[in-house]
């Protein structure tokens, strides 16, 4: 029972970060520029704060949203197949 827990806690938290950056990035990007632009000694030490202000970071977001989906897609999967 336990492991099943786990399984679903594995499902729900990749499908709500896949269906966040995927659905979202934008918001996802204007939260994170807020964050560097509230504390601007973290700012300094972030190296890819210009890049996170490009489109390519909205872009990436919506990539690793697809990859959560997928994992979360796959482990549904192999808890199917495994617990039957």
């Amino acid at each position: 029972m336990e492991n099943l827990i786990r399984i679903w806690m594995t499902i729900v938290m990749f499908g709500t970060v896949g269906v966040a950056c995927t659905s979202s990035p934008e918001w996802i990007q204007k939260i994170a520029l807020g964050f560097y632009s509230r504390h601007p000694g973290l700012a300094r030490l972030n190296p890819f704060l210009t890049w996170m202000k490009s489109t390519s970071y909205v872009s990436t977001l919506r990539l690793v949203g697809l990859l959560c989906i997928a994992a979360a897609v796959f482990v549904l999967w192999i808890a199917v197949k495994v617990h039957g």
